[in-house]
């Protein structure tokens, strides 16, 4: 009997470690994942945390429904089907086995590290907080970069000490969004819980609300600072959606025929001040991209002739971007580059729709085949760059893991909907990143394998309420 608890007790203190390792690791790789010059740090964290997490998963022993796997099974799908076109459609089969072989590899042992933390948030409900208080890491740091880039470089905005830390503004924004969402989905689990409790309260002044606030405010400075027109597109966007809830919500009456007090006043006022601030914005410092929006893309498709988008590939030497015809002015370099590229994308993509099997730089390959000397790299919307590596297919593969994620948040905010934040954070989150991801240059290896990452977490966190699996 003495020796059954000795060897209890030892199992239970040794569970515990691989808890706290898996924790630790998740630390690691969190701080290290968007920083340049660390993969050697992300590898090491991951391996760690997979093998932890495994060890974990034998201990514990958990509960598995076939829906917490399906999403997983079509993530894998991906690299199963960027391997048959290595060896069976080998265009570039040097750059296809260096994507196999790191991104892809990195790719399965972080769903297997995923799968347990997954679990893991499940289990320990001690530990669901700290899995929220990563999202205030990188708001808090790139706040500081940019107030000592203002100080030391007498420059608020623009990347002078932000670029020798991060890889591209890109990741700043990315990493940002994570943060951002957790803003709108507390904000949103509140709407659902002041509705179901009949409460006259809508936002308390709790310590973790008052964070929240803080940390949307500091997410808003960030992306001022970066000077991020995407990053102000996706705040539009959730504005707009958390704007229609709060009215939807604002015609049913609670607490004996009350309304929410003031509140719907208070969000449109907010959602007007943030509009203008994003139109001073542009004509400010995106010299009006959203003001000549529409006369610019006309241009470029039915006006364009001068093939400066091929970008070193064509015969074109004179003024870049160039001028636009109909209004006279020069158009948009932001424009002229997502819009011509995002042609070009699509015609190499409706040529070549099985991919080109690798995932990085495909658009790239394809500039310079049909543009030899063009140094285009990405047609700046991830989903497309995506599919050029991957194919259609293994875009729908990701989707279809996205869509079946999605829907299972879903049901669980309808039928467990005060029980825990996460099903609401899941739908806000593949809301948003799958915007962004049109928009935004999100197919290099370190968003890709973070993305499948954060996937998989939520393919098995969105399992946590009863009901669900029940009906499962």
């Amino acid at each position: 009997m003495k020796h059954f608890l000795v060897k209890q007790i030892n199992r239970v203190n040794f569970k515990t470690a691989l808890e706290l390792f898996m924790l630790l690791s998740l630390l690691v790789v969190w701080i290290v994942w968007p920083l340049r010059g660390t993969i050697a740090a992300r590898n090491i964290a991951l391996v760690l945390g997979a093998i932890s997490s495994i060890a974990w998963l034998c201990i514990e022993r958990p509960k598995f429904v076939m829906m917490d796997l399906l999403p997983i099974g079509f993530l894998l799908c991906v690299p199963v089907w960027l391997l048959s076109l290595y060896v069976f459609n080998p265009i570039v089969p040097y750059l296809q086995w260096d994507d196999l072989r790191g991104t892809w590899l990195r790719v399965v042992i972080e769903i297997i590290f995923a799968i347990g933390l997954g679990k893991l948030y499940l289990s320990r409900k001690q530990y669901q907080k700290f899995f929220l208080w990563l999202l205030y890491i990188w708001p808090v740091v790139i706040l500081l970069l940019f107030i000592s880039q203002g100080i030391f470089t007498h420059s608020w905005f623009g990347e002078q000490i932000y670029i020798y830390v991060f890889k591209s503004k890109v990741a700043g924004v990315y990493f940002l969004i994570w943060s951002l969402v957790l803003c709108f989905a507390m904000a949103h689990w509140g709407l659902i819980k002041k509705i179901h409790y009949k409460s006259a309260i809508f936002i308390s002044t709790t310590i973790s609300n008052i964070t929240l606030v803080v940390l949307f405010f500091i997410c808003i400075v960030d992306y001022f600072s970066l000077l991020s027109l995407n990053g102000f597109i996706v705040i539009f966007s959730g504005l707009t959606f958390f704007v229609y809830l709060v009215l939807l919500h604002g015609k049913q009456q609670l607490s004996g025929g009350r309304y929410f007090p003031g509140i719907r006043f208070f969000i449109l006022t907010g959602f007007v001040a943030f509009a203008l601030t994003v139109v001073t914005y542009d004509m400010k410092y995106s010299s009006g991209k959203l003001a000549n929006l529409v006369t610019d893309i006309n241009f470029i498709v039915n006006d364009d002739t001068t093939g400066a988008w091929k970008y070193g590939g064509g015969e074109y030497h004179g003024i870049y971007p160039p001028i636009n015809t109909i209004s006279s002015t020069q158009v948009n370099s932001s424009t002229y580059e997502r819009v011509a590229w995002g042609l070009a994308g699509l015609k190499f993509l409706k040529s070549h729709p099985f991919g080109l099997g690798y995932t990085g730089q495909a658009f790239s390959y394809y500039m310079a085949k049909n543009y030899p000397g063009s140094v285009a790299t990405k047609t700046h919307s991830g989903w497309l760059d995506f599919a050029l590596g991957a194919g259609l297919i293994g875009l729908l593969f990701v989707w279809a893991a996205m869509g079946v994620i999605f829907w299972r948040a879903m049901i669980v905010i309808k039928d467990a909907i005060i029980l825990d934040p996460m099903p609401i954070y899941i739908g806000w989150s593949i809301s948003i990143l799958m915007l962004l991801w049109f928009i935004a240059e999100l197919s290099d290896r370190e968003y890709i394998e973070h993305f499948t990452f954060m996937l998989t977490f939520f393919s098995i966190s969105v399992g946590i309420q009863k009901p669900l699996a029940q009906k499962m």
